[in-house]
């Protein structure tokens, strides 16, 4: 079942900037799809389109079967929206904001409680309940927001760089309970970050975004097929030794930061490059990588660019 759909969305605002330009997509229910782009490339204006937040210049935008801005209020009971820049009201204490959200979202009284007590408990929360926002550290409060958005269990649920300001293991406690929102409830998730490792981690699907534009999107496994070369080997080593050893490789690489010869390879070269990189191991630390959703992006960023 289609849970989003998106066709030829245009967004331009008053000053002309073009946000988005012509996207069509379509999200199933149940999928957590990645959302990836640089900075400035329309994946927040996107987001705001599609929960009803910011109306679209033109073109149809569909959840659920209905329409975010001929009917606002009943689709305001299927997304939950956690923005990168939530305006929380600092004279709230923490406990108040969760419980509220849920009462706004249709919960009673008793159930706002409970699934506010709930979260506020699953992010190590339950201390600081009677805290007053301001009174809190940026992640702290982050958490608090976090919380809020998934009480009520609603069936969409759109984080924007959720993970900014937190620590290791709230950003590991966060993807175990969007898997776990996904298996027990089939939540549709959409996840914009700039942190591709942790994507690759959590997401089924991924859209790439490049100035306003979808510039593929599929399943993350069919994109690493379609654009991976293989193999990515980094060897580093003393900055004395980099531009020998990258003449002796005697294959198309890239040098970074003067200490790394990073070399692209297909997996029928790997077999062949073994043995000649055994010669390199007193020099060098060796790792090789399978190519990941970060290669994906910039293969695809290279081509939109060079198109």
């Amino acid at each position: 079942m289609e849970m989003i759909k998106l066709d030829q969305i245009r967004k331009i605002y008053r000053n002309g900037t073009v946000a988005n330009d012509n996207i069509t997509l379509k999200v199933t229910e149940g999928d957590i799809l990645g959302v990836v782009g640089a900075n400035g490339a329309g994946k927040t204006t996107l987001m705001r389109v599609i929960s009803g937040l910011s109306r679209q210049t033109s073109g149809d935008v569909t959840v659920g079967n209905l329409r975010p801005n001929s009917r606002r209020e009943h689709t305001a009971r299927l997304i939950s929206f956690f923005s990168q820049k939530t305006a929380s009201i600092q004279s709230q204490r923490a406990f108040e904001v969760v419980y509220f959200t849920g009462i706004y979202r249709g919960l009673s009284r008793t159930e706002a409680r409970e699934q506010a007590a709930e979260l506020m408990e699953y992010f190590g929360l339950s201390a600081l309940s009677k805290r007053y926002l301001n009174e809190l550290s940026g992640g702290q409060e982050k958490l608090v927001m976090l919380a809020g958005a998934f009480i009520g269990n609603y069936p969409i649920v759109i984080l924007d760089e959720p993970t900014n300001d937190l620590d290791p293991v709230n950003r590991w406690q966060l993807w175990d309970l969007v898997k776990e929102r996904n298996e027990k409830y089939h939540t549709t998730f959409l996840i914009v970050s700039h942190n591709m490792s942790e994507l690759e981690s959590i997401a089924r699907t991924a859209v790439i975004v490049h100035e306003g534009r979808v510039a593929d999107a599929g399943g993350i496994q069919s994109l690493k097929e379609k654009y991976s070369k293989g193999y990515r080997v980094s060897l580093k080593c003393d900055r004395d030794d980099v531009e020998g050893i990258a003449r002796e490789i005697g294959l198309p690489h890239t040098i970074d930061n003067h200490s790394e010869v990073i070399v692209q390879i297909g997996s029928d070269q790997i077999a062949d490059l073994l043995p000649r990189l055994t010669a390199f191991a007193p020099k060098c630390e060796i790792r090789i990588y399978r190519n990941t959703l970060y290669d994906v992006f910039h293969a695809v960023r290279e081509e939109s660019i060079h198109a």
